[in-house]
């Protein structure tokens, strides 16, 4: 069974919060029953896709699917308000939440290193707070006790030279400890024809985690696949296993 869901291209931001202070949660309510209805036991929320009216340049032209804006660094009060009440509403059934999908792709990120650092910083305080989520005898709500929330990092999208530079410049704006992750994710693109090429790419990636203090931070890949198909044929099966197999070798 599929035990984790991820809700990036399923729901976000911009779906939730369409207008300021307007929320709809009915998909993102129906996506997490019917997961549970099939074992899905661990929830993904990744932030992103920034509505129009909480966008600083509301007028970009961002080419990640989301509409103008999307990309563009948020208004920060309305982030944390958004971000506040996810976490809260959730308390218990989402435990993991991603800073942000792809910044180092301008498809998703047009800001500056130092704004996604704040962003990240506002992510980790709020997931982390127990006034937002806490779980004590099995019943999780705010103030409710422990809180058992996870911060994944920023995952780059795709193990390469140039993305891993970006990576090493973006956690170095953080200090001598990136100190806003709990797991270090990463998507792990770029391996169509030779799925074992992976456990290079690991490598490289946990390099240049050591290079700032993150060797020992759980390492999750929560995106990829065997490039563009229309349809699943025995060779992308093989390579579906061959990939899995990899990963367990990292």
């Amino acid at each position: 069974p599929i035990s984790t869901l991820r809700f990036w291209d399923v729901v976000a931001w911009a779906d939730v919060e369409p207008s300021s202070g307007q929320f709809d949660w009915t998909h993102m309510d129906s996506t997490i029953t019917t997961g549970q209805e099939n074992g899905v036991s661990d929830f993904i929320f990744t932030f992103g896709s920034v509505p129009a009216w909480a966008s600083t340049n509301p007028s970009e032209p961002c080419t990640g699917g989301n509409g103008p804006g999307s990309c563009a660094p948020p208004d920060m009060a309305a982030f944390e308000d958004f971000a506040t009440r996810v976490v809260q509403r959730y308390c218990g059934t989402i435990k993991y939440y991603e800073t942000w999908n792809e910044p180092n792709n301008p498809f998703y990120w047009s800001g500056t290193n130092a704004q996604l650092l704040a962003v990240a910083q506002q992510v980790y305080q709020i997931a982390k707070d127990p006034a937002n989520c806490g779980c004590a005898n099995g019943v999780c709500a705010p103030n409710g006790g422990a809180n058992p929330n996870q911060v994944l990092m920023p995952p780059i999208s795709h193990i390469n030279p140039p993305n891993l530079s970006w990576l090493d410049s973006y956690l170095a704006g953080a200090g001598a400890s990136y100190p806003y992750a709990d797991v270090a994710a990463f998507h792990g693109y770029g391996s169509a024809t030779n799925p074992e090429g992976i456990v290079t790419q690991v490598q490289s990636f946990s390099h240049t985690l050591a290079n700032h203090g993150l060797s020992n931070l759980p390492l999750w890949n929560t995106e990829a696949s065997w490039g563009s198909v229309t349809s699943v044929d025995q060779q992308q099966a093989s390579w579906l296993m061959r990939y899995h197999a990899a990963l367990a070798l990292t």
